[in-house]
């Protein structure tokens, strides 16, 4: 599964807020893994880890990593919540006892 983010209205993810490019990032889910990639934003994407920040381009997360799209902060669950749930069950489901994203 994919999910765009960014401020144009064709994302899955729409964030309305002038430091957010208007196609900013990319989430890609497969396999459980979940991937975030910089789709060249202007104002960068940021890992928020141990306290400080990070820019990265592409990079394997969590769903409890906390993300920062412009000066927009998100963690990476409530993106992946906000998908419709129609599409998002299609193909994958959350383990009851772990929590992980696994495919179907």
């Amino acid at each position: 599964m994919k999910i765009t983010i960014g401020r144009a209205p064709g994302n899955d993810i729409v964030i309305e807020n002038r430091t957010v490019s208007r196609e900013h990032a990319k989430l890609s889910i497969t396999d459980g893994r979940i991937v975030v990639t910089d789709l060249n934003s202007s104002s960068g994407t940021y890992l928020y880890e141990d306290g400080d920040l990070r820019r990265i381009s592409y990079h394997e997360v969590s769903d409890n990593d906390i993300l920062l799209f412009g000066d927009e902060r998100c963690l990476v669950r409530d993106l992946i919540e906000q998908v419709k749930p129609k599409h998002r069950e299609v193909v994958y489901e959350r383990n009851p006892l772990t929590g992980e994203i696994i495919r179907k």
